[in-house]
């Protein structure tokens, strides 16, 4: 079965909402790279993982998909992310784009 770039996308921005790390964390080839805007970038799975623990332990988030572009064999998504801290929308306007590289087949 194929599994299509929107659906990681779709499952990316679930397990977000409930702040599921490890299913966050599966979403990851071993070597990847999370950049967040405002950070430095992160690399590979594990340390991903420990990093978006952190900033559930800190606050509780929330993550809003802006919508999804297919290119091939990635999809590039924009989010916006809010806080429990602050939910107003100077905290909202952050985007990010996630890319998946899918497994050919």
């Amino acid at each position: 079965m194929r599994v299509e770039p929107r659906d990681v996308v779709r499952a990316w921005v679930e397990a977000f909402n409930r702040a599921d790390v490890d299913a966050l964390a599966s979403l990851y080839e071993g070597a990847a790279i999370n950049h967040q805007v405002a950070e430095s970038p992160v690399q590979g799975r594990a340390a991903i993982r420990e990093m978006l623990a952190k900033g559930f332990k800190a606050t509780e988030m929330v993550c809003i998909s802006n919508g999804a572009i297919r290119r091939g064999c990635a999809a590039v998504a924009s989010s916006t992310f809010a806080t429990a801290r602050s939910p107003s929308s100077a905290d909202t306007g952050t985007s990010s784009r996630l890319q998946s590289r899918m497994a050919s087949g």
